[in-house]
């Protein structure tokens, strides 16, 4: 699996500490955060299925995964890619926001 190095952690790839392991409760807190109703971000994951997969209890999981990501200084290619999607106001016209109507989707 393709993977993307992290830039060094503070004070360059030689001279820094690496960070403490991330904990399951600072998942849970994160997660427990999010918005319901807030977009996926890049792993395609929205936070309505992490809070789902909280009750299954899975933060041991994600902060061993989160944790071994910092540690390795590498995260998966995948995990970093994403897609912007343009959502249009009601009534909104591309003139009116300078966009040409071939940018432009109904």
């Amino acid at each position: 699996m393709p993977v993307v190095a992290i830039l060094g952690y503070v004070g360059g790839e030689n001279d820094c500490q690496p960070p403490k392991p991330i904990t399951d409760q600072e998942v849970l807190a994160v997660i427990k955060r999010c918005r319901v109703k807030g977009a996926a971000g890049p792993d395609g994951l929205r936070p309505v299925s992490l809070k789902r997969a909280l009750k299954r209890g899975v933060e041991r999981e994600l902060a061993a995964l989160f944790s071994l990501w910092l540690k390795c200084r590498k995260v998966p290619a995948r995990q970093c890619e994403h897609r912007t999607v343009l959502i249009p106001k009601n009534g909104a016209t591309p003139q009116g926001y300078g966009y040409l109507e071939a940018d432009y989707r109904r």
